[in-house]
C-alpha cells in the first residue's frame, strides 16, 4: 500500500503495558512508528492514532509485522 506521513502519535496497548510512539507514516494496511524498543515481530496490540489531520482518534486491532533500526511497522488486522 501507498504510504503517506502523518504527524501524531500512536498509542499501543498490548500484554498490560501501554507504548507511545510517534508516528511517521500511515497507509491503508497499517502504519509506521519511531519507537527503539517494546516490541517484537508478531505481537498483537490494540491502537489509537491520534493526529491533527483526524477529527478523533482512530482505534484499531494490529499486529507487529517488523522491528528495524528504531522504526516499527505496523499492520492493521
Amino acid at each position: 500500500f501507498p504510504r503517506a506521513d502523518l504527524a501524531g502519535k500512536a498509542v499501543m496497548k498490548l500484554m498490560g503495558s501501554t507504548l507511545v510512539a510517534p508516528l511517521l507514516t500511515i497507509s491503508e494496511g497499517g502504519f509506521g512508528v519511531q519507537l527503539d524498543s517494546g516490541l517484537t515481530a508478531g505481537e498483537s496490540m490494540s491502537v489509537e492514532l491520534h493526529s491533527p489531520a483526524f477529527t478523533s482518534p482512530l482505534m484499531a486491532r494490529a499486529e507487529v509485522r517488523y522491528v528495524s533500526e528504531g522504526i516499527v511497522g505496523v499492520r492493521f488486522t
